[in-house]
């Protein structure tokens, strides 16, 4: 939804709220929304600026992305015959090593929106073209109109009106003159975050600190008290959660954090004092069912200690390289989550909230193959010895396998097989801790696809390398 809060500066008035502008959206989404918008708030005039995620999450290529918007002109024609609208092409970014082909898909699609608008636009309904590419100084190589890569810093933000800004006065007769971009442009503020708070929270502890405004984030980094390393993660508001185990200790450094180079980040606060994790909300629940079908998957789970006031089901792309998490809200024990890539794996989590505004920590479900079956028993079981006490499995890769299980038996004195914990996604597994010697074991193992699981292989004892 789009965001409705916020302002331009401290003290200065509230945003307009009257737009439907939201980050991360795609024009593959907006053509089948645009209709409702227009019909409901019934402007003369639209300003467009998608296509770059459709691009660039590989969502779709060039060609499915013109039509797309050629979808969402004509669904803004259906609910205002009369409508204008200025399109945006889109801009380059620096490179993304999971979308090499980002750069020339860029172009294209520039280039077919270029040609296309000329055939869209009637009299009656006029369209026209913002070039926000040749205004943008941004480009694979480096993008000094913006913070990280792509997205517009103070001098992006103006470059980008500007281009809009030609656009209506030169296509649509909206003013008389382009303003120049200013030669002077205020720093964005980056002071040091204040107040910086650590106390018990959902999944261990929560960390909170006073916000910044016009802040585009922060970084906090953490550590065990002991520890000589500083591990790093990215925060979007004035709040981190650490996902730990009882009784752990942790200290905290933040710092706001407005683009790559240095001159946009704060100093660091100074370490908080230690403080011990205590998790308030309750454990994930147990058993978790998950079964694939055709387009997603169904979920079930059971109870869990402590009040709950809803479960949050989380499941993340395994091949889809750089894949956001995906969650719901359910309240209830059961859900079916639809709209996922058929013939992907996806993890899947089950959290429990109760009223503190966290999740706790989750448990897994076994992982999904959308549109999968029950998979084949896989083949060519190897089993090498490491060590004394250790084993690295490796098998084939099983038709409709999204995951694997690993089964152990000790032949020394009898003992039943037992499954490893772990949902393994790989083909390959060590196992450790063999405690009656390595050639002492035999390994076999199944492929599952949610509740459904393979046969076993034919069991194996290792061999020496």
């Amino acid at each position: 939804m789009p965001r409705t809060w916020g302002g331009y500066a401290a003290g200065a008035s509230a945003f307009d709220p009257h737009h439907f502008a939201v980050w991360g959206r795609q024009a593959a989404q907006v053509k089948n929304e645009i209709y409702a918008q227009v019909a409901e708030r019934k402007p003369d005039l639209l300003l467009v600026g998608l296509g770059f995620n459709d691009l660039g999450w590989v969502v779709d290529n060039p060609e499915g992305t013109i039509a797309s918007m050629r979808t969402l002109v004509s669904e803004a024609r259906a609910a205002n015959p009369n409508i204008k609208l200025a399109l945006a092409n889109v801009p380059q970014r620096t490179r993304l090593g999971a979308n090499p082909n980002l750069p020339a898909n860029t172009d294209r699609y520039n280039t077919l929106l270029a040609a296309s608008i000329p055939s869209w636009s009637t009299s009656q309904s006029p369209v026209a073209l913002v070039d926000w590419r040749g205004n943008y100084a941004c480009g694979p190589d480096g993008c000094p109109d913006g913070y990280d890569g792509l997205h517009p810093n103070a001098r992006g933000e103006f470059k980008i009106a500007q281009a809009f800004q030609r656009t209506l006065v030169n296509n649509f007769r909206i003013g008389t003159s382009v303003p120049a971009i200013p030669t002077t442009i205020p720093a964005r503020p980056t002071p040091v975050p204040r107040n910086v708070v650590v106390e018990p929270g959902p999944q261990g502890l929560k960390v909170t600190w006073d916000a910044v405004f016009g802040a585009h984030g922060y970084t906090v980094r953490s550590r065990l008290v002991g520890s000589a390393n500083w591990g790093e993660s990215r925060a979007a508001a004035n709040r981190h959660d650490t996902l730990s185990g009882h009784g752990l200790k942790w200290e905290y450094q933040v710092r706001t954090d407005n683009g790559d180079t240095g001159d946009q980040k704060s100093a660091w606060t100074s370490p908080t004092a230690p403080v011990v994790a205590s998790p308030t909300a309750p454990p994930g629940p147990f058993p978790i069912v998950t079964r694939a079908t055709s387009t997603g998957f169904d979920i079930t789970w059971g109870q869990t200690v402590g009040a709950v006031e809803r479960f949050g089901v989380i499941y993340w792309d395994q091949d889809d390289p750089g894949a956001f998490l995906g969650s719901v809200g359910i309240r209830g024990q059961a859900a079916h989550i639809d709209g996922l890539e058929v013939g992907h794996r996806y993890l899947v989590w089950v959290s429990s909230w109760d009223t503190s505004g966290g999740g706790g920590v989750p448990n897994p479900g076994r992982p999904v193959l959308v549109g999968g079956g029950t998979p084949a028993a896989p083949s060519g079981l190897k089993a090498v010895v490491i060590d004394a006490s250790s084993v690295k499995l490796d098998w084939n890769k099983s038709t409709d396998a999204a995951g694997y299980r690993v089964w152990v038996r000790n032949l020394g004195n009898g003992d039943e097989e037992h499954v490893s914990p772990e949902n393994i996604m790989d083909t390959t597994w060590g196992v450790g801790f063999l405690v009656a010697g390595a050639m002492n074991y035999e390994f076999c193992v199944t492929a599952i696809n949610g509740a459904l699981e393979s046969a076993k292989t034919t069991c194996t004892r290792p061999v020496r390398s």
